[in-house]
Formats: C-alpha cells, structure tokens, sequence
C-alpha cells in the first residue's frame, strides 16, 4: 500500500494521474509550434555577422546598429574565424 493511497482513494489517484497525463498531451502538443530549445538574445549577435558575410562578404553586427556606434560596419568583438566557420559550418 503505498504513501498516497493511506490519505487519498485509489479512484482518486488514477483520475488526477489521468488528468495530469492529458494536460501534459495538450500542452505538449501546443508548444510543439514554439522553438525548442528556445532561441536566446544573445544567439542572434553571433548569427547577424555570419548571415552578413553569407550575403554581403562583409562581418557587420546589424542587430546592434544604433546601439554601440560602428558595429554596423564592422565586428570585432569576436574573431572573424569563428564567423566564417558558422558560415560554412
């Protein structure tokens, strides 16, 4: 006899079980539309220099235009190997 079935009808357990496997169905399948693992802000300033060389042939940080002046012409805050590596990686 388990710890649960001392304080709670075995009727009970089995319908909260049930209730809490289709919730997990349901929500499951909601989120299945979300991305998984979720994308993380910092994700984008690593993928904007390696899209603007696969388009342009230039390592720029687009993402950040406005907010640190020149990043929009040019990225060094990270070496450009790595760049290109998640270009032709």
């Amino acid at each position: 006899m388990g710890f649960m079935s001392r304080f709670l009808p075995a009727k009970t357990i089995t319908w909260f079980a049930l209730v809490i496997l289709v919730f997990f169905f349901l929500w499951t399948s909601y989120n299945d539309r979300l991305e998984f693992p979720p994308v993380w802000p910092d994700e984008v300033l690593f993928f904007s220099p390696s899209q603007d060389f696969a388009e342009f042939g230039t390592v720029r940080t687009q993402v950040l235009e406005g907010l640190i002046p020149g990043m929009e012409e040019v990225t060094l805050w990270m070496p450009p190997l790595y760049f290109f590596r998640a270009v032709f990686g």
